[in-house]
């Protein structure tokens, strides 16, 4: 999300600056404003995904990821690790770029239990 928005490449920066080179770590931002919206369902059944590709096709989406299947039972969110994926959009500013996530997340949303 940073290199997104702001155009600097973390790991070339953190690089450059431990070795003391002039490598150049920035690359044209994409965006003014980044947002994700993660999948953290827990203790349920998923028995439909939602559109995954209706989801990547709208406006400043970048990402959709989802690691659910149909049929999978979830146990506890124990961590980030435990997520079912995210969603992650740009935007001109900050209530763009979170409509756009959550447009996204509603379009690829899970139906579960409950």
């Amino acid at each position: 999300m940073v290199e997104l928005v702001t155009g600097v490449r973390l790991a070339a920066a953190t690089a450059a600056a431990m070795l003391g080179t002039e490598e150049t770590v920035r690359v044209p931002p994409r965006a003014r404003a980044a947002a994700i919206r993660c999948f953290a369902y827990e203790n349920t059944v998923v028995h439909r995904l939602g559109d995954l590709e209706a989801a990547r096709a709208l406006p400043g989406v970048v990402t959709v990821r989802v690691t659910a299947s149909e049929g999978q039972k979830l146990g506890r969110l124990e961590g980030s690790g435990s997520r079912q994926g995210y969603v992650l959009a740009l935007g001109d500013d900050v209530e763009e770029a979170v409509e756009r996530a959550e447009a996204a997340h509603r379009a690829a949303g899970f139906v579960v239990d409950g």
